[in-house]
């Protein structure tokens, strides 16, 4: 690991620590001789308890309660009612992500280190130096997403704050915005994982289209020797397997990551949703006023981006890691066109193709719908059925509060 690797890698697991997402410690060697560690700490479990505490008063027993007593006499209005449904789901989701990383963190040192073991064995061949994983993009949209934040939280601090005094900052970051923190940051985590197991499945075809151009180079330079055909048939079967076992181990992989998350990336797409119905509504009705304020537009600007840009860093990458997984028949296929002498590959060969048959890389959220481009389609159709029932609702409510009025006057 060099340098902006090391600084990428310490950066990204302090973010996930601090909020409440990596209930163990990394311990990352000065010398690359070394591998990285992975143990359980008190302090780290102590502090995940406290700050679990911590949201949960904040949220339960006293933001929440002071948002609803403040907006007592405005519960006439639509958009107060989803503001206070708004943070109530962002409460209850973030809380659920906490205790569950917390009640499986066992779970969790078990994956990285099984993730880690995974790359230990595919580091063992030698092809892979032509390809090196590049920090660069991940460290620019760090910087960026948090440029995002500060404009969302500059903003929201004059909206919800202002307008509410009688709540103190720290509780009014842990009821507004830490919850929000909490699940972009899951879906973020999610997503980053993705993205080294597309690299690593990408790197396992790039040695398989390799070994076979090595393989038969180093067959053609032995033919000049008498070199038996078992002896040039063993090279490439123990090559073969052992890329087929790193192959089935990062796909069971795979498969725990999806299980883990699949438990909270349904109700957090659903929260996703409710989101972009929510600023949805807000933007119509404030288009529709007289105050239409620059302020308001880049908090809906910066609020449409945070939503949205952990959504698409994560189906992004899943298509990509199942874009690698499909390609590597492909690879196999020309590894036996090209040995096609080799009994004993042609039979690992097809047993290995035997189980991509069975082993479809198809990950869902909670087996309700698979975790593709087509979540954007439906979340945007939600938003628009749902946006149409909220003002046909409100439309019912100000005829009925009109009726009054109007019977009084006659």
């Amino acid at each position: 690991m060099d340098r902006e690797t090391s600084v990428l890698f310490r950066s990204i697991t302090a973010i996930f620590k601090t909020f409440g997402l990596l209930p163990f410690t990394i311990t990352v060697p000065s010398t690359s001789k070394k591998g990285i560690d992975i143990s359980p700490s008190r302090g780290t479990v102590a502090y995940n308890v406290l700050f679990f505490a911590a949201v949960l008063y904040a949220n339960c027993f006293a933001g929440i309660p002071i948002i609803i007593r403040h907006a007592k006499s405005k519960l006439q209005d639509t958009q107060v009612i989803l503001d206070i449904l708004h943070t109530i789901m962002a409460s209850g989701i973030s809380l659920m992500t906490l205790a569950m990383f917390n009640a499986r963190r066992a779970k969790m040192m078990n994956m990285t280190r099984d993730f880690l073991e995974v790359d230990r064995c595919i580091k063992r061949h030698r092809h892979i130096q032509s390809l090196k994983f590049s920090p660069r993009p991940l460290t620019v949209f760090i910087i960026l997403y948090i440029i995002m934040w500060i404009v969302l939280v500059s903003t929201e601090w004059h909206e919800d704050f202002v307008a509410a005094p009688k709540m103190q900052w720290l509780l009014w970051g842990f009821t507004y915005l830490v919850p929000v923190v909490i699940i972009t940051l899951c879906v973020l985590q999610y997503g980053v994982i993705m993205k080294l197991v597309a690299f690593r499945f990408k790197l396992l075809n790039h040695t398989i289209r390799k070994s076979t151009d090595t393989i038969a180079h180093c067959l053609n330079q032995n033919e000049t020797f008498i070199l038996p055909e078992s002896a040039g048939d063993r090279v490439i079967v123990h090559k073969f397997r052992s890329i087929k076992s790193a192959h089935e181990s990062l796909y069971d992989f795979t498969i725990a990551v999806s299980h883990f998350y699949s438990f909270l990336i349904l109700p957090i797409i659903g929260f996703f949703c409710g989101t972009f119905i929510f600023l949805s509504f807000d933007f119509m009705m404030n288009a529709m006023s007289s105050k239409n304020e620059g302020n308001t537009i880049s908090n809906y600007v910066a609020w449409i981006l945070i939503v949205i840009t952990p959504m698409v860093i994560l189906l992004s990458n899943i298509e990509a890691a199942t874009e690698e997984y499909e390609r590597t028949p492909i690879e196999l296929y020309k590894l036996a066109s090209r040995f096609e002498s080799c009994r004993e590959l042609a039979t690992e060969v097809e047993l290995f193709s035997h189980d991509f048959l069975h082993k479809k890389m198809k990950l869902s959220a909670l087996g309700c719908f698979p975790l593709d481009y087509t979540v954007f389609h439906s979340i945007l159709s939600a938003t628009l059925t749902y946006l149409i029932i909220i003002f046909q609702f409100q439309e019912s409510r100000r005829m009925a509060s009109k009726k009054p009025a109007n019977l009084t006057s006659t």
